[in-house]
């Protein structure tokens, strides 16, 4: 992590060498980790590094063995969880596509839209909103392929989030019109509600407040109710600090 830490400093610096020779210690150390999770971690670490140095094939390289790595985690949430910072930190050098690749290693149409979703909105926050529009449209394509309604709406409902989160409010506000619905339709009380409080969340970070206070209005749980309208208030708190 040091190593690695240090290689950024100096290839921000524009010291591309001496960046490039901690680098090549750092993935030297990366690659006698034991525990894959953490192996798959340090290794993407270091694509950033050479992607910023120029060196894009051995950038492309490490994020190889990274992947490789992240075949040997037994644990699903762990082994999605170091797919989704190998995307992330792909995504954010310019590579969308293989970004998109990788998290098709992801088991289950749904986790793998929740995945997509979590890279965009990553990109969002850091500004690069192009990219993160490329990769909400593989989540949204993705998240209609899902056949279960409530796993559905959720994930139209955390896209609708992040999009609404990185300013493309029309499009979080049709993700909320087409989750709606569906949510409507799910008979467990408190599944229901849980989309419901989500897309008060996604109707408060677009804007849209008087919608998301109805709809919030709408939740029947008393719990679920006054998150939902504590998300709201935080929503109009941050627009009065504007």
């Amino acid at each position: 992590q040091a190593l690695t830490t240090l290689a950024k400093a100096l290839a921000a610096a524009g010291d591309p060498d001496r960046a490039m020779a901690i680098a090549a210690r750092a993935e030297t150390t990366a690659g006698s980790i034991a525990d894959p999770y953490r192996r798959a971690q340090a290794l993407a670490g270091l694509v950033p590094v050479l992607a910023t140095t120029g060196d894009a094939a051995r950038a492309l390289a490490i994020a190889g063995r990274a992947e490789t790595a992240t075949q040997t985690i037994t644990d699903p949430d762990r082994r999605a969880q170091a797919l989704i910072n190998l995307a992330t930190t792909l995504a954010s050098t310019g590579d969308t596509g293989r970004a998109a690749d990788v998290l098709h290693a992801i088991a289950g149409q749904d986790r793998r839209a929740q995945a997509l979703t979590s890279v965009a909105a990553a990109l969002a926050e850091a500004g690069d909103t192009a990219r993160a529009r490329t990769l909400a449209d593989r989540a949204e394509a993705t998240a209609q392929t899902i056949t279960q309604t409530y796993r559905q709406a959720q994930a139209l409902t955390s896209l609708a989030r992040a999009l609404a989160t990185a300013g493309d409010t029309a499009r979080a506000r049709a993700l909320t019109d087409r989750a709606g619905p569906l949510a409507e339709s799910i008979a467990g009380p408190y599944l229901r509600a849980q989309i419901l409080t989500g897309l008060v969340e996604a109707l408060a970070a677009g804007g849209d407040h008087d919608r998301a206070e109805a709809l919030a209005r709408t939740i029947t749980n008393p719990d679920q109710r006054d998150q939902a309208l504590i998300a709201l208030a935080r929503a109009l708190a941050a627009t009065a600090d504007h």
